[in-house]
């Protein structure tokens, strides 16, 4: 398992997920592109999830306070 974390928006995460993809020495089974919605816009949000699953990525997302979520269990 290989986590490449990057402070960048929705899109130009995919982007940088499928180049990360392509330059691999290994062949990945699942590859997974996750990201906060934050306050991206609708449309950014939806193409980038259209994008990522158009190449095979897998895509899981939360909203902008899931950490809080979390913390709040414990």
């Amino acid at each position: 398992m290989e986590v490449d974390g990057s402070g960048k928006n929705t899109e130009s995460l995919v982007r940088r997920t499928l180049r990360l993809k392509a330059q691999a020495s290994v062949s990945f089974g699942h590859v997974w592109c996750v990201f906060d919605k934050d306050s991206f816009t609708n449309e950014q949000f939806n193409l980038a999830i259209i994008n990522a699953e158009k190449d095979n990525i897998e895509v899981a997302w939360s909203d902008e306070a899931v950490e809080l979520c979390i913390l709040n269990m414990y």
